[in-house]
C-alpha cells in the first residue's frame, strides 16, 4: 500500500509507516491519530453496553532519514515513545 503500513512490533507497540511522508506530515498525522483516539468511547458488554471512559495513547514519531539504519530509527523513535509517555497521556513526540 502507498499510503503506509501498519504493524505490531511487540507487546503494546505498534509501528505505522508512512513511506512518502515527511517530517511535518507524519508529526501532523501522529496528532491526528492521538486525537482520532481520544475521542473514542470504549464501551463493555454484550446486550446492554456500557462506557467505562476513553482511551489514550502515547506515539513517537518520526521520518526516516537518509542515512538511518533500521536500528538508528527505531532507536529514535522508541526514544521519542519514552518522551511520550513520559509527558503524560495522549502525547506524542516528533522531531
Amino acid at each position: 500500500n502507498k499510503n503506509g503500513y501498519t504493524a505490531r512490533i511487540s507487546g503494546d507497540k505498534f509501528i505505522i509507516l508512512l513511506p512518502e511522508h515527511g517530517p511535518q506530515r507524519v508529526a501532523a498525522m501522529a496528532k491526528q491519530v492521538n486525537r482520532v483516539i481520544s475521542e473514542q468511547e470504549l464501551k463493555v458488554g454484550k446486550n446492554i453496553q456500557r462506557s467505562v471512559g476513553t482511551v489514550t495513547a502515547s506515539i513517537g514519531a518520526s521520518s526516516i532519514a537518509d542515512n538511518d539504519t533500521e536500528q538508528s530509527f527505531l532507536e529514535r523513535v522508541e526514544s521519542f515513545l519514552k518522551e511520550a509517555k513520559s509527558k503524560g497521556k495522549n502525547t506524542s513526540i516528533s522531531r
